[in-house]
């Protein structure tokens, strides 16, 4: 068997449930709602983007959504810092810092343009957001880029670390 036949017919074998779930009009399990790999999953037709698994619903806690992200650029000497600071209505926020990798400003600008892509999303659902931020940016990320997700991706695990204080009195 020559190797044009081999990988046409490996090719063919690899794909068949998805070529059986395409002819019965299923989706197939690409990452979706039977437990597949991944954060995110393409929508239901006729809805654009990527969408987080289950509605972005995490157990039984109560919602919490984004609602601002800061960024402090702090000059140390011969070295800056970048830290990122995301905010939630629930009063919880976590801190990230995005490593020094060249023109530090523009560190700053890439996460204030992440920013309006975050706001308003569950800052737990960490996978999801990141898989935003990586995903759907315009051209592949440098190095600025890649740091500017770094920090907020560290403020985001801060805040799923973090638990809302408790009602009850003295815990």
């Amino acid at each position: 068997m020559n190797r044009r036949n081999f990988l046409r017919k490996s090719g063919l074998i690899a794909a068949a449930p998805y070529i059986a779930a395409a002819q019965q009009g299923g989706r197939g399990n690409r990452g979706g709602e039977q437990g597949g790999r991944g954060g995110m999953t393409r929508g239901p037709i006729g809805e654009r983007g990527l969408q987080p698994l289950n509605g972005g619903k995490i157990g039984n806690t109560p919602a919490m959504k984004i609602t601002d992200i800061k960024t402090f650029l702090v000059g140390g000497g011969g070295r800056n810092w970048v830290y990122v600071k995301v905010l939630t209505d629930q009063g919880i926020y976590g801190i990230g810092e995005a490593y020094s990798a060249g023109p530090d400003e523009a560190t700053v600008k890439v996460i204030e343009d992440f920013k309006s892509w975050l706001v308003g999303n569950d800052p737990r659902n960490v996978q999801y957001l990141f898989d935003l931020m990586y995903n759907t940016t315009r051209f592949p990320g440098g190095i600025i880029v890649n740091s500017a997700m770094s920090g907020i991706e560290h403020a985001l695990w801060d805040i799923a670390g973090n638990r809302p204080a408790c009602r009850c009195g003295p815990c």
